[in-house]
């Protein structure tokens, strides 16, 4: 995707953020703790989770846990 802004997360990565969750709070939550891990994680793992409630669903399926949902999912 591309790198962090010094004020947060990469631009792109945002516009992925709102358009791969479809206004789904449970996918909006995780995509962002995601992309605070940085852009690498971001984009080996998000690609595999679907989207909107998908997302979420994922995550729940890891035991709400984002290390074992980036171990299950990541390239």
């Amino acid at each position: 995707m591309g790198m962090e802004t010094k004020g947060g997360v990469d631009p792109q990565i945002q516009k992925d953020i709102i358009e791969r969750t479809q206004r789904n709070p449970g996918a909006i939550s995780v995509l962002g703790e995601l992309a605070k891990r940085g852009s690498e994680v971001y984009s080996s793992v998000v690609p595999n989770l679907g989207t909107g409630p998908a997302v979420y669903e994922k995550f729940v399926e890891c035991g709400r846990n984002l290390d074992s949902l980036i171990e299950k999912f990541g390239k």
